[in-house]
């Protein structure tokens, strides 16, 4: 496992950002074997705190690189990898200023990872300069439909592919945890206002219909609002005792408390967390606030699966990201894994390096993968791959290691995963 303790100290690697990452990788040496070389574009989210790519992000690039060292075979031909890696901007128009800098640096395939709303945006600049994209981060359904895709039709995208989970079988997982703490089955859904939106409430409020939960109208508010009250009044009056909370965290860590101090804190049964709740960072702040809340993740430590690309299991990876940085394991982990490995191997079954060969090998490929096993030829649309989640819910350090632990509670769609936590109630842990 590569240390990053025998190349630069903590305070570097944790500042290290856009400029570094180029750097980084165009420092790498070039195979004598070799022709030009293939090189990625990566988009991850952004640290707050930085300004850059996240740790997770940094160590997981730092370990493909090595693992890429001896380069990659398309077709026959021994490709030295460049991974050019810009964290994502603090606004969509700089997030879409850096994805047309790293197409103009004459990238191969561009990837990105993130649920913000700058994740389309990314998408979207490459189609229109016909640059092979694969995303990872929300819905498929956000990804196509908020993109302009119309159901029962032929998918307008020609060279962007995205993996993500399906809300319809994630609503199935959600009801499943739900059940387990005999919920009155009525839904309170709180969500940023905008085009995702519309997209979520029409989807979920008929798959969970499915499932025999009602969702109730959606409680809309703008991004950066400070005050929730008139939101938390109408949900209280609605009766849910289940609350869905759709925020990004600058919005949650606000909400949480105003949530805390209502009286329809003391009245829910079950709150479930999208967008943000899945990171430890999301949630240190809230301290035991966030004991009890629930998440639908694509990756945990105990995932009993390996990545094709560098051979190392979750639970390796796990723990040599907190070896080497001393922070706790994230979900970003995996997730970043998942899109390289198939970003990889889509590459290594291009028949050339030609932009048709690779998005044509994208969306015809059925890989293994850090997530377990993605098919992009058996998505609901043509370039979408279905990541299946499972439902974790946030528990007091088990070990005192950490303030907070996230434990898995069902395995219904990953088997072999093990079990770790019997669902509590959000208003018995408060």
């Amino acid at each position: 496992m590569h240390s990053f303790g025998s190349q630069f100290s903590r305070r570097s690697f944790l500042r290290m950002g856009v400029t570094s990452g180029i750097a980084l990788a165009a420092g790498m040496p070039t195979l004598a074997n070799a022709s030009t070389p293939v090189r990625i574009g990566f988009i991850p989210e952004r640290d707050p705190a930085t300004g850059g790519a996240a740790p997770d992000a940094q160590y997981v690039v730092e370990e493909l690189r090595t693992a890429l060292a001896d380069g990659i075979d398309i077709a026959g031909t021994t490709y030295p990898v460049d991974i050019i890696m810009a964290a994502e901007g603090a606004d969509i128009d700089s997030t879409v200023g850096i994805a047309q800098s790293l197409i103009d640096q004459g990238i191969n395939l561009m990837l990105c990872a993130s649920e913000s709303q700058a994740l389309n945006e990314v998408a979207n600049i490459c189609e229109a300069a016909n640059m092979p994209c694969l995303t990872f981060g929300p819905p498929w359904e956000v990804w196509y439909f908020g993109r302009g895709g119309k159901a029962g039709q032929p998918s307008p995208f020609q060279w962007t592919a995205h993996i993500g989970a399906d809300i319809a079988d994630s609503s199935v997982v959600s009801t499943r945890a739900f059940d387990k703490v005999n919920s009155n089955k009525k839904v309170s859904v709180i969500i940023e206002a905008g085009p995702e939106s519309a997209t979520v409430e029409k989807f979920l409020t008929g798959t969970y219909a499915k499932t025999g939960y009602e969702v109730l109208p959606f409680q809309r508010y703008e991004k950066g609002a400070q005050d929730w009250s008139e939101n938390l009044a109408h949900m209280d009056k609605g009766g849910a005792d289940t609350l869905i909370i759709v925020m990004e965290n600058d919005d949650f860590v606000k909400f949480m408390p105003q949530l805390k101090a209502s009286p329809l804190s003391a009245k829910l049964k079950v709150v479930q967390v999208a967008k943000t709740g899945g990171f430890p960072e999301d949630v240190d702040s809230l301290g035991a606030s966030a004991i009890g809340l629930t998440i639908l993740t694509e990756w945990t430590k105990g995932f009993p699966y390996s990545s094709p690309v560098t051979g190392v299991g979750s639970l390796s990876l796990a723990f040599g990201y907190e070896t080497a940085t001393g922070n706790q394991w994230t979900s970003r982990l995996g997730a970043t894994q998942g899109l390289f490995d198939v970003g990889i191997q889509g590459l290594k079954g291009a028949k050339g390096l030609d932009r048709e060969s690779i998005m044509t090998s994208l969306v015809n490929l059925k890989t293994d993968t850090m997530l377990g096993p993605i098919d992009m030829t058996s998505g609901p649309v043509s370039g979408a791959g279905i990541v299946k989640m499972v439902s974790a819910q946030w528990v007091e350090g088990v070990d005192g290691y950490y303030t907070l632990d996230l434990m898995v509670l069902d395995n219904t769609d990953h088997p072999t995963l093990r079990l770790e936590w019997d669902m509590q109630p959000f208003n018995v842990v408060l």
